[in-house]
């Protein structure tokens, strides 16, 4: 009796599409002479209806459908279950290394405390490179929500986390899997009766720990700690009240070396060291005799390993001396528990000693030891627990066999064999001893040529096979049954072989295989299971049948300019992405592919030679159509039915008619909309735009008819917008308004009438002017206005400048920018333009005096790192701010010879500087001073050197350095000086420190104004001219005007 699964999708179907579900379990030649008898179906509203219109009448023969069998429907379920599972985690890449971690915690402890678990993740390196250990866990405890939101993870009593059952049954098909992304391996290596996990965890300044109450008081037994933190501490005395310590990690350490009371913790079972890279000595290290897992990784200052280290640690089982500068291993012969080996990234290790002896390792992991060549061992047999085996990216020439055939006939163990871009490999040894081997990836390894076919044979197990960019020519897929086949870039493979053994196969990669011609199987119909197809830059002339493959989700073929005909796709009804992009003897597809096909979303026929598209009515999930430059291409079919697109490009297809604005309208999804070079019937009205309120990208580039486009202002997410080669004569009114456009390319500036500077709040990180004709710089009418501020999101707007010098004169005249970056990820309105009440008070209280239309003033905001392309403006600048520009130590960061005609100042939240005018180099930027206003610098120590010039300074003002303790240390000459404000610093003590020899007289400070100084005792300075003098909230200072002129003041 034949069934088929017509349950919920074939009720919403029509007849044809049951015919397709039908043909898996109808015989090829039953096909023509059937009668299908649908007795009735469920109408939406739950009732069960007649359905006679529905008898499909071919011939005589009848075949009866029914339900399927509690059995069936069970394994049916747990397919789908499964399915489902699998969709779950594929939604956390952010995360998905703690995800599996996870499973392979709880599948061996069942249950523990969350935030036990997050500290594991931490441990592991899961939650990336970081400075702060508190910022960290904050990190892991989003991700630990994000899994008990999703069901991942479940919460129970008292904060323990279980994990849900179904996701305990996925199998790790990662190629590096858990072992190849965990750094230690606790949930591996750590599993005896003396082991009780890490303890119930607190986290508070700087560090994680677990606090054990006993009858002597509060123990820490675990202790995690940051660099930053540990720098508060003399590590010496520090760790002297923690010898009971089991648990020990170390982010970012920067001693050389390592405390000596380290060597009396005769308790301690895990040590990580985790980025010290100025560590020089780890000799106390041998000492710890009880060990189970230590981790030094990233320490490139340690070029030698004491011979002795490993002598006592004979219960080490992990081993993790990543990234170290080391060129051999020290003794590890006493090492016989070991079971992880993790040398990653040691670039300058050349070989191993034997590693026959060590029984119980599971995983050797060499990944990046780029100088490592031969293993001293002959045989792995012996070996006979090891599960992963990575040599990526060595210059090792051959392996050692994996076969005693007396003692150990098979290596079963080993599951993951991984010879990524190992370029040196010309030959493997026989694979046939690997019964247990999952996945075998030798993609890179360019040397190799061929592998003999009985490596292939007892390969149950081998689910993914990668040999991408090898120099295979010949492959038999005989005796395999993999999941996922990989040979993109097999340059010299000119024929798939027969593929009817791999029933379970799902993804096959062919792509970029240039020489492939052909493909032995006329059909595909065998690969039921296949879901993704790549073919992409190959010489195939045509497909196999694919016409059965109901589980294909993407079908690629990109560039595959011998197909001329695209037929029978009607049955792919899961397909979710079709690319014949580049495909340019493409001429036709036949039919109507698309009217099955509900779950398409993604169809790119760009550069083919199709002059009409099949319908797409029913498609209702397309999120992006991409039809550029198909030049013969006449007619779209109506697009109004798209609700979901996305994204809409038919750039170049130049024959196109009958393309109307109005169709815009209900596309109110679309993000990208480009029709560059194409011609638009009728006006870009507000109504054909204003709808479009997702859209970030528009390019009209080309579109020659256009002359005029609508307000922009309720396209508040546009982000790039090409207006390059039309007919405009103005800029569209709103674009000011458009806080996220960071790329705008405009027309030839001879055409627009009228640019409107003023009205103009920002100008875009990318501003594309290529196309513009500027004879004479663009004069900005004021009107007696202020001029205008701008926001320049980037600094390439700068380099135009330069190379248009004119414009540039007036831009910076006439012009105040705000530069910041256009911060990845991040609100692109983070900086947003400020209006011009605020501009005005904001310029005012700089005290950037002079004729505010006339000055050169600029604000640099938001820097990492020194912004690129600034350099020739800044020459011309006069007054500068620094607001967060957090790569800053001192001024001279931006180069002195930048800052030349710099006559005002403003350093604000500049986290890293510690002195503003300190080095020899500083001294020539102190000359010209007049103007500096400080204000919340958290490490600001010192403003200036006794070298520093500073004899042009009028103003200074200081506020919220709580590090300053004395404002002039060896006061400079002051002789313009003329007004002081400090407000807001707690350690300030003196403003001017008392020089014995001589008093110090600022001759022209005539106003002093002071606020909330709690540690201010003395001005240290005679000020004959002081007129204001007003002091608050400085309880410890005594002195007074008239002491300060007539210099009587205390020192």
């Amino acid at each position: 009796m034949s069934s088929a699964d017509l349950d919920d999708e074939g009720k919403k179907m029509k007849e044809d599409w049951i015919m397709s579900k039908l043909h898996p379990v109808i015989p090829e030649i039953d096909r023509k002479t059937l009668k299908v008898v649908i007795s009735g179906r469920q109408s939406y509203d739950g009732q069960i209806i007649d359905d006679t219109a529905a008898v499909i009448t071919v011939e005589p023969k009848v075949i009866k459908v029914e339900s399927l069998s509690e059995g069936e429907s069970l394994t049916l379920l747990q397919s789908r279950v499964d399915k489902k599972v699998a969709e779950v985690y594929d939604t956390l890449p952010h995360s998905v290394d703690c995800f599996w971690h996870s499973r392979q915690f709880f599948s061996k402890y069942g249950a523990v405390h969350y935030n036990e678990l997050i500290t594991h993740w931490l441990i592991e390196g899961f939650l990336g490179p970081f400075n702060h250990v508190e910022a960290a866990y904050e990190d892991g405890h989003q991700i630990l929500m994000e899994f008990i939101n999703r069901g991942i993870l479940k919460i129970q009593e008292d904060n323990i986390v279980v994990m849900e059952g179904s996701m305990l049954n996925l199998v790790d098909q990662r190629n590096l899997g858990f072992v190849g992304t965990a750094r230690v391996g606790l949930a591996s290596v750590l599993e005896d009766d003396e082991w009780e996990g890490l303890g119930r965890i607190t986290h508070t300044d700087g560090m994680i720990k677990t606090l054990h109450s006993g009858k002597k008081g509060e123990k820490i037994y675990t202790l995690m700690i940051d660099g930053s933190r540990l720098s508060r501490e003399v590590p010496e005395m520090f760790f002297q009240h923690l010898l009971e310590l089991k648990v020990l990690v170390f982010f970012g350490p920067r001693f050389k070396l390592l405390p000596s009371s380290l060597s009396k913790m005769d308790n301690l079972r895990i040590l990580v060291l985790r980025g010290c890279d100025l560590l020089e000595d780890i000799s106390y290290i041998k000492e710890l005799k009880t060990l189970s897992a230590l981790e030094i990784s990233n320490a490139s200052a340690l070029k030698t390993i004491p011979e002795n280290l490993f002598e006592q640690m004979s219960h080490l089982r992990s081993l993790n001396l990543s990234a170290l500068s080391i060129k051999s291993l020290p003794s590890i012969l006493n090492l016989k528990e070991l079971r992880w080996l993790i040398l990653r990234q040691c670039s300058r290790l050349q070989d191993l000693p034997k590693l026959q002896a060590f029984t119980n390792l599971e995983v050797l992991d060499l990944c990046g030891a780029t100088s490592f060549k031969r293993f001293q061992d002959k045989n792995f047999a012996p070996l006979q627990k090891l599960q992963t085996l990575d040599l990526s990216n060595t210059k090792v020439e051959r392996l050692p066999i994996f076969q005693d055939r007396e003692k150990f006939p098979s290596l079963k163990n080993l599951k993951r064999l991984l010879l990524n871009c190992c370029d040196h490999l010309t030959r493997l040894p026989s694979l046939k001893p690997l019964s247990g081997l999952q996945i075998l990836d030798l993609s890179g390894s360019v040397m190799l040529k061929e592998i003999n076919e009985e490596s292939f044979e007892e390969k149950d197990n081998l689910k993914t096979l990668n040999l991408s960019g090898t120099s295979i020519i010949q492959l038999s897929f005989d005796n395999l049954d993999i999941c996922d086949l990989n040979l993109t870039g097999c340059s010299g493979l000119e024929e798939l072989p027969c593929t009817e053994t791999l029933k379970d196969l799902k993804r096959l990669d062919l792509s970029d295989a240039s020489s492939l011609v052909r493909i032995k199987d006329n059909s595909f119909e065998h690969l039921k299971l296949l879901s993704y197809l790549n073919l992409s830059n190959t010489k195939v002339t045509a497909l196999p049948s694919v016409s059965n493959l109901h589980n294909l989700r993407e079908l690629l073929l990109r560039n595959c300019s011998c197909i001329e005909k695209l037929q029978n796709i009607e049955g792919l009804i899961r397909l979710e992405v079709l690319d014949l992009s580049g495909c340019r003897s493409l001429i036709a597809i036949e039919g109507e592919p698309f009217k099955l096909m509900s779950r398409l979303q993604t169809l790119n026929l760009s550069e083919t030679k199709i002059k009409c598209l099949p319908s797409l009515q029913n498609p209702s999930n397309l999120c992006h159509l991409v039809l550029r430059n198909c030049t013969n291409l006449q007619k779209l079919p109506p697009l109004e039915s798209l609700s979901k697109l996305e994204v809409l490009d038919l750039s170049g297809s130049s024959s196109l008619t009958e393309i109307k604005a109005e169709f815009l309208e209900r596309l109110t999804s679309l993000e990208i909309l480009d029709l560059s070079e194409i011609k638009v019937e009728g006006v870009l009205t507000m109504s054909s735009l204003s709808n479009l309120i997702n859209l970030n990208q528009l390019s009209l580039k080309d579109c020659s008819e256009i002359e005029k486009l609508p307000s922009l202002k309720s396209l508040s997410h546009l982000q790039v917008l090409d207006l390059s080669g039309t007919k405009i004569k103005e800029l569209p009114d709103g674009i000011s308004e458009l806080t996220c456009l960071n790329h705008l390319d405009i027309p030839d500036l001879k055409i627009i009438e009228e640019v409107g500077w003023e009205n103009i709040k920002r100008i875009p990180e990318e501003l594309s002017w290529d196309q513009c004709s500027i004879s004479e710089p663009v004069e900005i009418s004021l009107d007696g206005k202020k001029k205008p501020s701008i926001l320049v999101n980037g600094t390439k707007f700068f380099r135009f400048l330069k190379e248009n010098s004119k414009l540039g004169e007036v831009c910076l005249k006439q012009m105040f920018f705000t530069v910041c970056p256009m911060k990845q990820g991040d609100d692109p309105n983070i900086y947003p333009p400020k209006d011009e009440l605020i501009d005005n008070i904001y310029f005012q209280l700089r005290h950037f005096s002079g004729p505010k239309e006339e000055v050169r003033t600029m604000e640099i905001h938001g820097f990492d790192e020194f912004p690129t392309g600034l350099e020739d403006v800044l020459k011309d600048v006069e007054y500068i701010s620094f607001v967060e520009n957090t790569f800053m130590t001192c001024l001279s960061d931006f180069g002195v010879g930048n800052l030349k005609k710099m006559r005002g100042c403003w350093l604000e939240r500049c986290s890293k500087l510690r002195s503003i005018l300190f080095s020899g180099t500083d001294v020539l930027l102190g000359e010209n001073m007049e103007i500096l206003w400080v204000s919340s610098l958290p490490h600001l120590q010192s403003l200036c050197s006794e070298k520093v010039n500073l004899n042009n300074l009028q103003h200074l003002n200081i506020e919220c350095c709580p590090m300053l303790e004395n404002v002039f240390a060896l006061p400079p000459l002051l002789e313009n000086l003329k007004i002081l404000k400090i407000k807001f610093c707690d350690n300030v003590k003196t403003l001017f420190k008392f020089n014995e020899s001589s008093k110090c007289v600022v001759q022209k400070l005539h106003t002093v104004r002071l606020l909330e100084l709690p540690e201010l005792t003395s001005i240290g300075a005679v000020l004959p001219s002081l007129d204001i003098f007003d002091p608050r909230e400085c309880p410890k200072l005594e002195d007074s005007k008239e002491s300060l002129k007539i210099g009587t003041a205390s020192p």
